[in-house]
């Protein structure tokens, strides 16, 4: 155990207070604002981001923005992904599919999760039961192989119907 000056082993201080007007044993009621600060400043910060993406409206002018594409000249599973960002800003799926489908589907995943995460952690909900949780074993090596699948066919190619998983097919 580490104690601090002034600290006693409970983890409170001599007096009692910690300097919040609480005696640390009982810190009070939180407000749900407080409860839900994690995912909303994460949801803030991918507001800000959203919003650079919208403002530099990276289009199709065919300059590669990806390091991958700039040195190797491949896609990598994320190219095409400020794209696709871009244009599901702007309501255009179609497009963002076309840009790159694995972020087209997994944004609005992603949108859904974070509004049951800020809903539940804003009404105080017990989310510790679900730390350590994580999806199936299956679940996740799963997704893996579809993303490096995805990954090596939309640089080779193939059949005609494939060729528009390539992030570069888009002229819109």
């Amino acid at each position: 155990m580490h104690l601090v000056a002034d600290q006693e082993p409970n983890g409170g201080t001599p007096d009692g207070a910690d300097g919040h007007g609480c005696d640390g044993d009982h810190p009070g009621p939180r407000s749900g604002a407080s409860r839900a600060a994690l995912p909303l400043g994460l949801g803030a910060a991918t507001l800000v981001g959203c919003v650079a993406v919208a403002a530099a409206n990276p289009g199709d002018d065919g300059a590669p923005l990806c390091w991958s594409r700039a040195v190797f000249g491949v896609d990598c599973p994320f190219c095409g992904g400020l794209r696709a960002t871009n244009s599901m800003l702007r309501g255009d799926i179609a497009a963002a599919a076309d840009h790159n489908v694995v972020l087209a589907i997994a944004m609005p995943v992603a949108v859904l999760m974070w509004i049951w995460w800020t809903w539940h952690a804003w009404r105080g909900d017990d989310l510790s039961a679900m730390q350590g949780r994580s999806a199936p074993k299956w679940i996740l090596a799963v997704a893996g192989v579809l993303v490096i699948a995805f990954g090596l066919v939309r640089n080779f190619g193939g059949a005609a119907w494939l060729r528009w998983l390539h992030s570069d097919t888009y002229v819109g």
